[in-house]
């Protein structure tokens, strides 16, 4: 074969999530490591993420999965991997990371913070503009091993120059009290951070398109690499993790199971430091053609 032979590549949608049934959630609650470390917990199957590449061949294809259970009455964070038709061997890891709030904990904390500081009338008219702020959690590990849970919440306020203007609170989940002192709950810098807006029209809906590609690279008949292209969106890290490369094959050989970002830290002049958010999407220009919804 010719090193001259063009080159073609080929990008389709790759499944991502299988659908988290009752057979398999009852294999997960049910498991013995599960069941005797966690038995007053609340927990729920909140994630299900698979790991190998689809190759059409029946039962075994995509099979290879990743679970996350959060303990919605606390924060602990279990995870189990298996195979989808051997749930009879899950591997339960418990995991040091907290479980980040959910739509209705940060809802909950922002009312609190709109009543009690008495902001309702300005976020109202926009004055000041609440968001989910990085870390999402400001939470307080006792001597005893307890945690004191804290949801934060963000709140930006442009000021009559056009400056923006950060402050962090945090919400007490035990007992709604509003904390203004603590790890994380420091005033950030007066500027914005985070993502650009994209073109007008252009920001990507991360709901709408594929959520990760099969990326296949040919030479002739022979195939050259054959990867996994995850977006930022669809990404493993519990806070994101960027544009992951999974499974990267090369020849045939597996040369690197996976490749992400699991950290962005951001340093300001002024001495400030900002973790982000990896899971956000913005637009920017790239000529070419939209080989799948969402990929380009």
């Amino acid at each position: 074969m010719s090193d001259t032979e063009a080159l073609r590549i080929d990008v389709t949608e790759e499944p991502l999530r299988a659908e988290i049934g009752p057979e398999l959630r009852k294999a997960l609650l049910s498991h013995p490591v599960v069941k005797s470390r966690y038995p007053n917990a609340d927990l729920w199957v909140v994630g299900l993420d698979i790991l190998d590449k689809g190759t059409g061949d029946g039962e075994d294809a995509n099979s290879l999965f990743r679970a996350v259970l959060a303990n919605m009455a606390g924060s602990e964070v279990v995870e189990a991997e298996g195979h989808l038709w051997e749930l009879d061997n899950l591997a339960i890891i418990p995991t040091a990371r907290p479980r980040l709030p959910n739509d209705e904990e940060h809802a909950w904390a922002l009312d609190i913070v709109r009543r009690e500081l008495d902001l309702g009338g300005r976020i109202d008219s926009g004055e000041i503009e609440p968001y989910r702020p990085m870390p999402p959690l400001a939470s307080v590990v006792g001597a005893d091993g307890s945690v004191a849970r804290a949801v934060t919440v963000g709140l930006r306020e442009v000021g009559p120059d056009g400056t923006a203007r950060h402050r962090i609170v945090a919400v007490r989940s035990s007992d709604g009290e509003i904390l203004t002192e603590g790890p994380g709950l420091v005033d950030g810098p007066d500027r914005d951070c985070g993502l650009p807006d994209g073109p007008e029209g252009e920001t990507p809906d991360p709901t709408e398109g594929a959520q990760q590609a099969r990326v296949r690279l040919w030479r002739g008949e022979e195939l050259l690499w054959d990867l996994v292209v995850v977006r930022p969106a669809a990404s493993s890290g519990a806070s994101g993790s960027g544009v992951e490369l999974r499974l990267v094959d090369f020849q045939g050989v597996r040369v690197l199971s996976r490749a992400h970002l699991p950290v962005l830290n951001v340093a300001f002049d002024s001495g400030a430091a900002s973790r982000n958010w990896l899971n956000e999407e913005s637009a920017f220009e790239a000529d070419g053609e939209d080989v799948l919804a969402g990929f380009r």
